[in-house]
């Protein structure tokens, strides 16, 4: 590994800017700062293009080593390059540079539709659920929140790493081949059985799924609630829709 003690350094400065969106997509790169995610990222296949470590870090996790020794570029850093390069407020020690994941998509599996999610945590929650239930290919709409921002990869932990995403593929493409649910707050009945895969279509908290999306949906579901509240927060109500979906019988 190379040594980096300053925060002027060329490869330095460059890792910073991954924290602009505009960077990552000209390089198409992005960051990991957690050791869990960088290590299931690492037993599922996905390495790094660099890794930056702390002294510290080394020492107190050093089965670090297993995946230094794999990656192109390695640098240990001191505590002044850590918190340079960190988009933490308390910095971990650990940054990976990763290769961002080519489109792919599988008509066989269910699928999400993510329709002006604006929100990191949401967008981070959500793919979590999908991994939980199956989900497996995300398709994100121009108006969602880039999916390599740091507070959606830190929410996501490593769901990111376990799904098919595309950012191509239009709603009207899926409706030969999947069935289309979409979430009406009101006035959406309860989930029935599908004969192909379902593509499950959810909309921002504060507006809902575009009304020409819902012209295309096959069912419209919607969450009984008491009623006591407005509506539930997207990432909640994708995770229980998706959870009826995934255990229907």
């Amino acid at each position: 590994m190379k040594t980096i003690n300053s925060t002027s350094n060329s490869v330095v400065k460059e890792v910073k800017k991954l924290q602009q969106k505009k960077y990552r997509q000209e390089t198409g790169l992005f960051v990991v700062e957690n050791f869990k995610i960088i290590s299931d990222a690492f037993n599922s296949g996905y390495i790094p293009v660099k890794i930056f470590v702390t002294s510290d870090f080394i020492k107190k996790n050093p089965e670090i080593d297993s995946i230094i020794g794999k990656v192109g570029e390695g640098y240990e850093i001191d505590d002044k390059v850590n918190k340079s390069i960190s988009n933490l407020d308390s910095p971990a020690g650990i940054l990976a540079v990763y290769s961002q994941i080519p489109e792919k998509f599988d008509s066989a599996v269910n699928s999400l539709y993510l329709n002006a999610i604006s929100d990191p945590g949401n967008l981070g929650t959500l793919l979590r659920s999908a991994v939980a239930f199956d989900f497996h290919n995300v398709i994100l709409d121009s108006g969602c929140v880039d999916l390599y921002n740091p507070k959606v990869i830190h929410a996501a932990k490593d769901a990111v790493f376990k799904l098919n995403f595309s950012f191509s593929k239009q709603l009207s493409d899926l409706k030969d081949d999947y069935v289309i649910v979409s979430t009406p707050v009101h006035d959406g009945g309860r989930f029935v059985a599908a004969t192909k895969p379902v593509c499950l279509v959810l909309g921002s908290e504060s507006h809902g799924v575009d009304s020409e999306l819902e012209l295309l949906a096959d069912q419209k579901v919607t969450i009984k609630t008491s009623g006591q509240i407005e509506s539930l927060n997207v990432a909640m109500a994708g995770a229980i829709i998706m959870e009826k979906i995934f255990n229907f019988k």
